[in-house]
């Protein structure tokens, strides 16, 4: 960055700190955290390498503020969110919650189960074992794409039945609170 830019950054600074501290406030509405943005704006402009390129830099500079600051609102908004879910989450039972899931993983391994053979048998070493498509299909002396039809096959069966236990599992609920 040439001598000018750095004269002419410092001179916008010094004037118009407290302009951008105000924007910043106004979007964040707390104090320290305004500042900071406005600082770590400069110091960014400060060390960019094409500031020369910049026709404005107040205009600039504001604009970044501005974006600064709204896009730390959705980071914090973002937290927030995941703070409230975790308080639902811890709301339940630990207990409850591992019964329910071992209850949920009982039944989808009943589902897999009823899977025709080779959609199973494939569906079970691709997806619970791990093991590659192309392993799975020079072992059983088949071809990668039959492999992936019988994948999407389980995965379409276990999606149907998940979906009428869930409705069965429904209705049980309601006919219990009526």
């Amino acid at each position: 960055m040439n001598d000018t830019i750095h004269v002419q950054l410092e001179k916008l600074f010094l004037s118009h700190y407290k302009d951008w501290c105000v924007l910043s406030y106004s979007y964040l509405k707390d104090k320290d955290e305004a500042e900071e943005v406005v600082q770590d704006v400069c110091a960014k402009v400060l060390l960019k390498k094409k500031t020369e390129d910049v026709l404005n830099l107040k205009s600039y500079i504001t604009v970044a503020i501005k974006n600064s600051c709204l896009k730390k609102i959705k980071t914090q908004q973002k937290f927030t969110i995941l703070s409230e879910s975790e308080i639902q989450n811890n709301l339940h039972d630990p207990g409850e919650e591992s019964q329910l899931l071992e209850q949920k993983t009982g039944e989808l391994f009943r589902i897999i189960e009823k899977l025709p053979q080779p959609a199973k048998n494939i569906f079970l070493r691709c997806v619970i074992e791990g093991e590659k498509y192309q392993e799975v299909a020079d072992s059983l002396g088949i071809s990668v794409n039959t492999v992936k039809y019988h994948i999407k096959s389980a995965y379409r069966n276990i999606r149907s039945e998940m979906i009428s236990y869930s409705l069965l599992f429904l209705v049980l609920l309601k006919l219990i609170r009526k």
